[in-house]
């Protein structure tokens, strides 16, 4: 899934807005454990 959002209003380096207007987009993407012994703690005494 692919998220696109507007940023209204953008700062500049001096903190003061510069009268632009910007867009961020993030994707969010999954994962399935395929060998869950992978994820198991070797106790070693």
């Amino acid at each position: 899934m692919v998220t696109v959002e507007t940023i209204p209003h953008l700062f500049g380096a001096n903190q003061r807005p510069t009268g632009q207007v910007g867009i961020v987009s993030y994707k969010w993407t999954g994962a399935d454990v395929l060998k869950a012994d992978a994820f198991r703690l070797l106790q070693v005494t």
